[in-house]
Formats: structure tokens, C-alpha cells, sequence
């Protein structure tokens, strides 16, 4: 039993000590951006928005943050390319989910597209029940996991201990909130890594129903139009749109969302 709880406590340990490596690491790349970053917002400020843009991407080429997306996107949006504007927000969304700011800038940008698809309305428990989930990032839920995690464990090495009924129902209440919060964070994982959506940034794209540019062009579509994508083939994808159609899209004219 001492063998098994020390190598509890090792594990946790490890855990809290990489996590607190990457957020290090993550400030020491802040400091290093901090003076293009001041830059390209003074060269935003004086309208020259291409200028601007550049040492945006210059710098998320370096780190990768929801503010460094946010100014690019805002950049892009002043030069009139919807598609670049939409794919940053959504980039800085993945970061800072609860920015008002980012929330009206994306909802204005979309107002612009041509392209008006009905989306299919669906019940999403993590939308209603879970509704920590869209309001937190994955890094945010990546903590409070590691958290309630050495919460649990800590509570049940006390339990080993002392036998009591308010450890218990500690115990008990921090296993559900364990199973939720882990269960949480696995469904952001999935999403953000293996559900892939991306962003039409050509002013107009046809949509083939294969793989080829010989195959019939089924309709377009146009600047700053979102979908989902279904799988790749070399220098295509096949994507689906919110109505549910579905076809074939030359790869580089579609940016991808936290790609």
C-alpha cells in the first residue's frame, strides 16, 4: 500500500512539475514576442493594416495566443479579407473563449459573408448541462483537471488514514467532480485536435463533387465561409457545410482552424 501511494504522489508530482514548465516556458515566449507584438500594434494604429498583419504572423509563428490572434484577425478584417479575419478569431476563440470583444468582432465578421447557410439545429448536452466547457479553454481545463485531480488522490490517501464520514463524502463529491472535469477535458481534446473545421479564404470556391479539377463544380462558395472537414485526399478536402451539403475543395484555399 505504501509502494502504491508514493508512486501516486511521484505521478502527481511529475504532473504539476511539467505543468508548471510549460507555463514558464510559455512566459519566456511572451517576453521574446513582446517587442514585435508592440510593433505591429503601432503600425495597426497608424492604418497600415498589411504591415501589421505581417508582424502578426511573424509572431505566431514564434507563440501561439488568443491576443496575437485576435489583432491579426482585426488586421485582416481591415483589409477586407473575411476568410484570414474569421480563421484568426476562431484561432484566438481556442484561447480566450470568453473575450466580449472577440465574441462581437467574429459575429460582425460573419454578418459580411455572402454565403448564408441554415445551419441544422442540434441538442448538445455540452451546450446546456456542461456549459463550462465552451467558456474555457483547453490549457484552463487542462489545470482544473490536474487540480481536482491531485484533489481527489490527496483525499484518498487521508482516507487510508482517517476513517471519518465527512472525508467520505469529500471523497465521494471530488471522484464525481474527478469523472466530470477528466470527461470534459477529453471531449475538448478530441475536438480540438481530431474534429477539424476550417475557413474559405478565396474570394470565390467551387465545391466538386471528387477529388479532381475534372470533376463537376456542385456549387460555391465564397470568402469567409466556415465547414467542417471530413477527410483529405494530397491537395483536397472533402468538407461539409452547417446545411449539410458536402464536397471537394482545393486544400489551399481553405484555412484550418488551430491547424
Amino acid at each position: 500500500m505504501i509502494r502504491w501511494t508514493g508512486t501516486l504522489f511521484l505521478v502527481i508530482s511529475v504532473l504539476t512539475v511539467i505543468s508548471i514548465s510549460i507555463a514558464v516556458a510559455q512566459t519566456r515566449k511572451d517576453c521574446d514576442i513582446s517587442q514585435g507584438f508592440i510593433e505591429a500594434n503601432h503600425l495597426f494604429n497608424q492604418g497600415k493594416f498589411k504591415e501589421a498583419a505581417s508582424l502578426y504572423e511573424l509572431a505566431i509563428k514564434k507563440v501561439k495566443n488568443g491576443e496575437l490572434y485576435y489583432n491579426l484577425g482585426n488586421a485582416y478584417l481591415k483589409l477586407g479579407k473575411l476568410g484570414k479575419a474569421i480563421l484568426n478569431y476562431r484561432n484566438a476563440y481556442l484561447y480566450t473563449p470568453r473575450s466580449e470583444d472577440l465574441k462581437a468582432n467574429i459575429n460582425y465578421a460573419r454578418q459580411l459573408t455572402r454565403d448564408k447557410i441554415e445551419k441544422k439545429e442540434r441538442y448538445s448536452v455540452l451546450n446546456t448541462v456542461c456549459f463550462w466547457y465552451r467558456a474555457f479553454s483547453l490549457r484552463e481545463l487542462f489545470f482544473g483537471f490536474l487540480i481536482v485531480n491531485g484533489l481527489f488522490w490527496t483525499l484518498a490517501l487521508f482516507r487510508i488514514w482517517f476513517r471519518n464520514e465527512f472525508l467520505y463524502w469529500s471523497l465521494l463529491s471530488s471522484f464525481i467532480l474527478f469523472i466530470i472535469t477528466g470527461s470534459t477535458l477529453g471531449t475538448k481534446i478530441y475536438n480540438t485536435f481530431f474534429v477539424k473545421e476550417g475557413v474559405v479564404t478565396t474570394k470565390e470556391l467551387g465545391v466538386r463533387a471528387g477529388n479532381g479539377p475534372n470533376n463537376t463544380v456542385l456549387f460555391y462558395l465564397h470568402d469567409g465561409t466556415e465547414c467542417k472537414i471530413l477527410n483529405g485526399d494530397g491537395g483536397w478536402l472533402k468538407i461539409e457545410l452547417a446545411d449539410g451539403k458536402k464536397g471537394w475543395v482545393q486544400k489551399k484555399f481553405v484555412g484550418i482552424v488551430g491547424g
